[in-house]
């Protein structure tokens, strides 16, 4: 009879133990979400997400530089297009290819803050600063066409 009074208890703990841990991990979940929603919403609001960014290859000397409202976004979307296999620059996922991706370096150049004058247009910006930095490396080798 002690036994079984003992038993019962035991089984009890074990029972709200494994409902804590649930519980534990329920609310490690919930947390998690809106974690993950606050840190996209805090990204969506940063004024430097824009820019011009590049990709050299270091064996060939050729390159692309382009500009992008989120430039890291962009970086990231070309980096898992290339390892997919997907690029749309043929010539620069052969170059990926055949180096594994180790011949290209990716790399920001340029962060353009937002501007808050209603006269400011962030695409010209980005178009002016590319153009910029396209001058600014045609001695270093020749660029990735589309």
């Amino acid at each position: 009879m002690k036994q079984d009074l003992i038993k019962n208890q035991q089984d009890h703990t074990q029972d709200n133990e494994q409902d804590n841990k649930q519980d534990d991990q329920n609310s490690g979940q919930q947390n998690h979400k809106h974690k993950n929603k606050q840190g996209r919403e805090d990204y969506k609001q940063q004024d430097d997400r824009a820019g011009i960014y590049r990709v050299y290859n270091t064996e060939t000397g050729m390159q692309w530089i382009d500009s992008s409202a989120d430039v890291q976004g962009a970086l990231n979307r070309m980096q898992f297009e290339l390892k997919l296999g997907s690029h749309r620059r043929h010539a620069l996922q052969a170059d990926f290819k055949a180096s594994a991706g180790k011949a290209l370096q990716f790399e920001i150049l340029e962060r353009i803050c937002k501007k808050v004058d209603p006269s400011w247009n962030l695409q010209e910006a980005l178009d002016q600063a590319r153009v910029l930095w396209r001058e600014e490396f045609a001695a270093s080798g020749a660029f990735y066409t589309a």
